[in-house]
């Protein structure tokens, strides 16, 4: 399943369903299964104040993480999405 995140979205929903309604923040994106995708907008940048873990991926059903032309359809691979803080970002090999 493709998950949106975007710090700019302006559609209100906040669900991830798509740029306009994408997640404003990583931490609303878990749980997550085996063969999503997380497109997180190119200029989304945050920063972190707790863990978040995206779990349920295999070796042959990763969970991805990809930085994206924030708007595109089809999406566009760009460069530039940050994430920092003191927490961490674990992806964890599934269940």
């Amino acid at each position: 399943m493709a998950i949106y995140v975007d710090g700019g979205a302006t559609g209100g929903a906040n669900d991830g369903t798509s740029w306009s309604d994408a997640y404003t923040s990583l931490a609303s994106v878990a749980p997550t299964s085996a063969g999503d995708i997380v497109y997180v907008a190119h200029t989304h940048d945050q920063t972190l104040t707790g863990d978040i873990t995206f779990d349920s991926g295999t070796a042959s059903s990763p969970v991805w993480l990809i930085s994206a032309e924030a708007d595109s359809d089809p999406v566009m691979y760009a460069k530039g999405a940050t994430v920092r803080g003191t927490s961490s970002l674990e992806l964890k090999a599934g269940t």
